[in-house]
């Protein structure tokens, strides 16, 4: 899984012979996360480099060979993008800064801008099915939407346990091994579980102080791995 790629470029991968291909898009842009689906189409969520303003989606549909940037209420603001992630070639959420939140449902062609309060920036969004969807603030906000983004819901539920742990905890990534048992990473060191789908939240204890968890993958409910600052990794 590519996350929060801190690059000005994209490396293509050709997994017959193991090669890299550097692809320069977008000088002035950071490529913060990309969503790859099998037939070659991808989506990446374009955040803004340094003091640098800058946002967007770029988008393929040859496995890279070419990109476009789509035209979006991103890349107008313009507002930097920090998470993506498609269910098909058409049904997408990508989420970023400035409590943006945007909804396609024809491959970009057209977006839906919901407005979700409380939230300074979306770190997380994440399609469990073809209409349940979930995005998650900075502070540990949660957001679901039951009809693929047209109503939401939100819960403080994880805001409330981060803040046992400190005043500026908050989650960067989540984890969603299935459609109850969840994860959650980020400032702070804060680490986090649910099995109820985030009704209900419990810390995880671990010994390695303080980092920012930036990104979390799993293979199944018990084996997931974790990085963070200062070369911090758990498993």
């Amino acid at each position: 899984m590519f996350r929060r790629m801190q690059v000005l470029t994209l490396l293509l991968v050709t997994c017959v012979f193991g090669q890299w291909t550097e692809t320069e898009l977008v000088p002035d842009g950071r490529l913060q996360e990309i969503s790859i689906l099998d037939d070659g189409t991808a989506y990446v969520a374009i955040g803004n480099q340094s003091d640098l303003p800058y946002g967007g989606v770029l988008k393929t549909t040859d496995w890279g060979v070419s990109w476009t940037e789509l035209d979006c209420p991103a890349a107008t603001t313009p507002t930097g993008m920090l998470s993506v992630d498609f269910w098909d070639v058409n049904l997408g959420i990508v989420t970023g800064k400035d409590h943006v939140v945007m909804i396609t449902r024809d491959g970009g062609a057209s977006w839906e801008t919901p407005a979700l309060e409380g939230v300074n920036s979306f770190w997380v969004a994440k399609w469990l099915s073809a209409t349940t969807v979930v995005t998650v603030g900075d502070s540990g906000k949660i957001f679901t939407s039951e009809d693929a983004g047209v109503n939401w819901t939100s819960s403080r539920a994880l805001v409330n346990v981060l803040q046992t742990v400190h005043s500026k905890a908050g989650c960067f990534d989540m984890a969603f091994i299935d459609d109850n048992n969840w994860v959650s990473v980020g400032k702070k060191g804060a680490m986090a579980s649910t099995s109820d789908a985030g009704v209900n939240w419990t810390l995880l204890t671990h010994s390695v102080g303080t980092p920012v968890f930036q990104d979390i993958d799993f293979i199944d409910a018990e084996n997931w791995m974790i990085v963070g600052t200062n070369g911090t990794a758990l498993k």
